[in-house]
């Protein structure tokens, strides 16, 4: 993970400073300082914050339902029955919501994160669609390909759990995870 983070420092500074811009921090805080020393307000025209929240509506109108259409008349029942499924784990697991914030972070800062798999924990869905932070995902910068299960070696997840937690859930690591200031 450091190796990671050290190649894709630079990357993430500009994506950052991408996601300030959208955010209408255009000003460093000492640089807005000087301005308002000589009177001057700290003005921001966010010109390309408009383009963005175009782009971000344009998704979310184009949103469509799945449809599965059969193969054969016979395969009718079936099909309807995979498009009620595919609609069911759309909703319980609120997949629009996550494909727009993947597609905004995407649009911003040039990667969006969605996930979806099967879940293991019993009181939950089974099947489970997410999205996740950019800021919290590393992924092989060497891998050549769009797909990273083509040549990428790993993909990396970060977390931030109460230490609380994490002393519960390692009880042998207590005084360590103290120590660390988690």
């Amino acid at each position: 993970l450091k190796d990671e983070s050290e190649l894709q420092s630079e990357e993430r500074i500009q994506m950052a400073i991408d996601h300030d811009y959208q955010a209408h921090l255009h000003w460093r805080p000492e640089d807005a300082e000087v301005l308002m020393a000589r009177g001057q307000a700290p003005l921001v025209f966010n010109e390309g914050r408009m383009s963005v929240e175009w782009m971000c509506g344009m998704q979310k109108r184009m949103r469509m339902d799945y449809n599965i259409l059969p193969r054969e008349e016979s395969d009718q029942p079936a099909a309807e029955a995979k498009t009620k499924v595919f609609k069911y784990v759309s909703d319980v697991n609120l997949a629009p919501w996550h494909t727009s914030f993947a597609y905004r972070q995407a649009v911003i800062s040039g990667l969006g994160w969605l996930e979806e798999g099967i879940n293991t924990d019993p009181g939950a869905e089974q099947i489970f669609t997410g999205s996740e932070d950019w800021r919290n995902v590393f992924r092989d910068s060497r891998n050549r390909h769009f797909d990273i299960n083509e040549d990428s070696r790993y993909l990396f997840r970060k977390k931030r759990v109460d230490l609380d937690y994490a002393q519960a859930i390692l009880p042998k690591a207590k005084e360590y995870l103290r120590g660390q200031g988690m």
